[in-house]
């Protein structure tokens, strides 16, 4: 019997740590979960950041090939071609040039999980509480068995003293 509750409080304790560490583990659902919400916030980033190259890359292989974009940007800067003349209107603003963003540094955070060596307290825990339990559980007298035992042991004691009682009554 002790054998029995000793391997029923092992399984206790091994269930508690598998689900303590299958739900909050740091390889858990609630691990999982963060990663995936980071995840998210880095290829939203990612997407950004490949954006923005595109469109540079495409102003500079303008500004490299194309002599209109080049005359463009040029005039932006306040040069113009010898028989051009600049006319500024007062009173409004010149263009101006605009500020690229390269995006906000994103870190990935550490996720929030339940350290090993916890996972392995609360098991050792719930398996001594188990173990106490079912010790205290096969102290206590079960009585209404016991004496229901003992009646149906008084009864066939009974019986087989009155057969035992018939059987010399037939001989003699």
């Amino acid at each position: 019997m002790l054998r029995l509750r000793i391997l029923i409080s092992a399984c206790v304790g091994t269930f508690i740590y598998v689900a303590v560490s299958i739900i909050g583990g740091q390889d858990g659902i609630i691990a999982y979960s963060h990663m995936k919400e980071q995840r998210q916030l880095l290829s939203v980033n990612t997407a950004e950041m490949e954006r923005l190259h595109t469109h540079l890359q495409e102003q500079y292989t303008a500004l490299l090939q194309d002599p209109d974009a080049i005359a463009s940007y040029a005039r932006k800067l306040g040069y113009v071609h010898e028989n051009e003349k600049l006319v500024r209107i007062a009173g409004m603003l010149p263009l101006e040039e605009p500020v690229y963003d390269a995006g906000t540094i994103v870190h990935a955070e550490k996720g929030s999980y339940i350290p090993e060596w916890l996972c392995k307290v609360l098991a050792i825990i719930c398996g001594a509480l188990s173990l106490i339990i079912l010790s205290a559980v096969s102290r206590i007298p079960r009585t209404g068995r016991t004496a229901a035992v003992q009646q149906d042991t008084q009864t066939v004691q009974a019986q087989s003293v009155y057969s035992a009682g018939i059987a010399l009554h037939t001989r003699q």
